[in-house]
């Protein structure tokens, strides 16, 4: 009877044992929920870094499609009013508004010799900029920008006389994602300019946008060089796209 017992007791005793055994190699150590979480943080991260991607590039294409059509109302007004129309960009960086972000268009008025604004211009999205050195073009055999002086006057949205238009080429350095943005200054206006006839005096000229940021050094950062679009105006006015962010950087 006594042996009876005790082989109850040895066979309660296993099965309980059995059973913590079980739930101990059902359980989660330490260490693997340590991995669980940092996968679950490094999906996370590249989720975000997904959706954040799509809205800068939302925005970028949005904003390369208004310029164009704002381009092309720039050529055919010149030739509706039989006056050259410039499109301006500010390239000062105390405007801090508008330093790389804004473009408005200029008519010459002939009656007294001053260029004025053909409307209020618009705005990039927050994000959005102009990139002078991705729109320098990658031989130097191409049209270069074209860069002038002109003192605003915003009350009446007029300029009482802009420079002669010089030459300017600006390096993009692609190691670090850096437009230099060189020679900006008080004043000073990047310029794609429509004869009265409609053509592009600078034939060939580009115009690239980019997401990215400006920095202490007032110098574009592009952190990634695929969020770039934008065209190139050749001699009858009209934008001409580019197909993808390696055309641009001329790969």
């Amino acid at each position: 009877m006594e042996n009876v017992v005790v082989i109850k007791r040895l066979s309660r005793l296993k099965s309980s044992g059995g059973s913590l055994r079980c739930a101990s190699n059902h359980g989660f150590t330490l260490a693997e929920l340590l991995v669980v979480i940092l996968i679950i943080s490094i999906m996370s991260s590249l989720v975000v870094a997904s959706l954040s991607g799509a809205g800068g590039s939302e925005d970028l294409n949005t904003s390369v499609s208004r310029l164009s059509k704002y381009f092309e109302y720039a050529q055919s007004s010149a030739v509706t009013q039989k006056t050259p129309m410039r499109v301006a960009i500010p390239y000062d960086p105390s405007d801090t508004d508008r330093f790389l972000r804004y473009a408005i268009i200029f008519y010459f008025d002939a009656d007294d010799n001053t260029w004025r604004a053909l409307d209020e211009g618009q705005y990039m999205p927050a994000g959005v900029y102009f990139s002078p050195g991705l729109s320098t073009p990658t031989q130097d055999t191409s049209p270069p920008l074209k860069m002038c002086v002109g003192t605003m006057d915003w009350t009446d949205f007029s300029v009482d006389s802009f420079t002669e238009l010089v030459d300017m080429r600006t390096p993009f350095d692609a190691s670090s994602g850096t437009d230099r943005t060189l020679y900006t200054g008080e004043d000073k206006w990047l310029v794609y300019e429509f004869a009265s006839n409609g053509t592009m005096t600078n034939a060939g000229q580009r115009l690239v946008l980019a997401q990215g940021l400006i920095n202490a050094s007032n110098q574009l950062q592009v952190p990634n060089s695929d969020l770039t679009d934008g065209f190139v105006i050749f001699r009858a006015g009209r934008p001409v796209h580019f197909l993808a962010p390696e055309q641009i950087r001329g790969e």
